[in-house]
């Protein structure tokens, strides 16, 4: 693969409460064909055009350190970009054991793949036949929104005010987006379509 450029931000620990930050964003890693991050108690993994077996072994670390700080009451979303052709044997199985290990703590583990076509078809089929193997104790769907996975994992995750946590989800994940793009310009941005609203005020 060569010498890609690798940037690991150092982590911060969340604070165990609800109403934290809305801007809670901690970028755990950020590669031209990954982001590991978290916001507040949501664990995040950006398959950008890739998904190697090393990346999804520091993702399953990533979720272990929050599962610890969030005392195990966290969610794991991925998001799979559009110029993401397939995922090859030995990295769904590392994702397999990345899920079986997060079953005592994550409590809903969406998927975004938002291309379009046969090929989206495709990749969808093999993320829901890798969720759905086995039990592994927690609500798992494949969506083709951002949105729609934001709102599951807030439905889940925050009784108090779904509606607002979702969107503020969709925000972080839309700074991802805008954060890869700088520091990536060349890279593929096929992914995270959400656009925030403009402010009205």
């Amino acid at each position: 693969m060569g010498d890609r450029p690798h940037t690991i931000h150092e982590v911060k620990q969340p604070a165990a409460k609800r109403d934290s930050s809305p801007y809670q964003l901690d970028l755990v890693e950020m590669e031209e064909h990954h982001v590991l991050a978290t916001f507040r108690n949501v664990a995040i993994a950006v398959w950008v055009d890739e998904t190697s077996v090393e990346a999804v072994q520091r993702a399953q670390r990533m979720v272990e350190r929050l599962a610890h700080a969030w005392s195990d009451d966290i969610a794991f979303l991925q998001v799979f970009g559009e110029d993401l052709e397939h995922v090859d044997a030995r990295a769904r199985h590392a994702l397999m054991a990345l899920l079986a290990a997060g079953s005592g703590s994550i409590r809903d583990a969406p998927v975004v793949y938002e291309g379009t076509g046969f090929r989206a078809a495709a990749i969808r089929a093999i993320v829901t036949g890798l969720l759905t193997q086995r039990g592994y104790g927690f609500s798992h769907r494949v969506y083709s929104r951002v949105e729609d996975a934001a709102q599951s994992v807030a439905r889940t995750m925050e009784k108090r005010e779904p509606s607002r946590h979702a969107r503020e989800l969709c925000e972080a994940l839309e700074r991802i987006r805008e954060l890869h793009e700088r520091q990536f310009p060349t890279a593929s941005h096929s992914f995270i379509r959400y656009k925030s609203e403009p402010s009205k005020a």
